[in-house]
């Protein structure tokens, strides 16, 4: 619920309330603006190899929490959404169907599931995928917190009470700093079995101690995505973390559809991000009687090892699995060991003080752990 600064801290005396915190700004995870291409085939530089990969699977929906995606793209399966943007509240279930305004939306979706052997334009990771736009982000690609919860429980009560049979929520923004509120509703829809996908961030920061949110909430069912780029390396605009980020899809000018039956090319943790809900998606199609721990699981163990995704000076890993996406291993389940993390080097943050009596010791931390601690706003 948003109220006034001055309910707000009425409340936050009230026993009855759990929390009270600032409604923030949140943004898309897009690096560049986009490049017009008018039309244009999906080159194998710039998607997953996914040959021999068949097509007998039951339908999945993914739902695009974004700016929308663009209902007339005759290459994209939209379903019916919503347009939580204008901060309508949940009870009215928002506005609208959740059409884009930006681009951003149609973009990501394109990635996920483009329809593929139609002869024009771009192939997406499922090509039979249906896509649920959840608009919370405007036409200047931007939202609030509160929006971006609305979506998502939205999502989850479609699953939860009308059966949708949505597994996958592409997540390609952050911003705001840690939310309890946001954190409850990811909870939410992990209890109702859908895998969060989200952007790892485009400040090229390390999150292990600089975390970025919503990829940073310690959840089972979100799944931290950096981007990496035709050579394989991590994109210099990528976040990255030895234990915050756990995987790597491709990021750098990647060609998807645009509004206006348009095509375009974009880069940005955005852009990877999709990449592994449409690989998710596609397992859960296949193989549906899986879990959502064991469709990442599956993910994270078959994927491609990468010495680039190794800190050359330090060995620290860049995402913790050391990975990057492979689709056609992990739908045949041909799966590695993850590699052992390297032994963490915390020095000891405590000191002993020895009474004067020599009868007692005593321990007096000087340190705090800040690892799970929320960011300040």
């Amino acid at each position: 619920v948003t109220v006034s600064a001055s309910a707000a801290a009425a409340m936050a005396h009230n026993p009855k309330v759990s929390f009270v915190e600032a409604d923030r700004e949140v943004h898309i995870e897009a690096q560049t603006t986009p490049t017009g291409i008018s039309r244009m085939f999906a080159s194998s530089n710039s998607r997953i190899d996914i040959d021999g990969v068949d097509d007998k699977r039951v339908d999945v929906d993914v739902a695009v929490i974004d700016t929308g995606i663009d209902r007339q793209q005759p290459e994209l399966n939209v379903v019916d959404g919503i347009n939580c943007a204008q901060g309508s509240p949940m009870s009215a279930k928002c506005s609208g169907d959740g059409d884009d305004d930006h681009y951003h939306g149609t973009h990501v979706a394109g990635t996920i599931g483009a329809v593929g052997n139609n002869n024009i334009g771009v192939v997406g990771v499922n090509q039979r995928v249906k896509l649920m736009a959840l608009k919370f982000l405007s036409a200047s690609g931007s939202g609030s917190l509160s929006d971006a919860i609305t979506a998502i429980d939205y999502m989850t009560m479609m699953r939860a009470q009308y059966a949708i049979n949505i597994r996958v929520s592409n997540n390609s923004w952050g911003g705001g700093g840690y939310s309890a509120a946001l954190e409850s509703a990811i909870g939410r829809a992990k209890a109702a079995g859908i895998i969060f996908v989200a952007a790892a961030g485009n400040s090229g920061e390390d999150t292990d101690a600089n975390p970025s949110y919503p990829a940073g909430y310690e959840l089972d069912n979100v799944v931290s995505v950096a981007a990496i780029d035709r050579d394989q390396n991590l994109a210099s605009f990528s976040n990255y973390g030895a234990t915050s980020v756990d995987i790597a899809a491709p990021g750098v000018d990647i060609i998807s559809t645009m509004p206006n039956s348009q095509y375009g090319s974009l880069s940005g943790t955005s852009m990877a991000t999709p990449h592994v809900s449409g690989a998710l998606a596609l397992l859960l199609g296949r193989e549906p009687g899986l879990s959502y721990s064991q469709a990442i699981q599956r993910l994270y163990l078959s994927g491609t090892g990468r010495a680039s995704l190794v800190d050359a000076g330090t060995g620290a890993p860049l995402v913790a699995t050391q990975r990057a996406l492979n689709v056609a291993r992990m739908v045949r389940n041909q799966v590695a060991p993850l590699p052992t993390p390297p032994a963490s080097q915390v020095p000891c943050g405590y000191e002993f003080q020895v009474a004067k009596d020599r009868k007692s010791t005593r321990l007096n931390s000087s340190h705090t752990d800040i690892s799970r601690m929320p960011s300040s706003a």
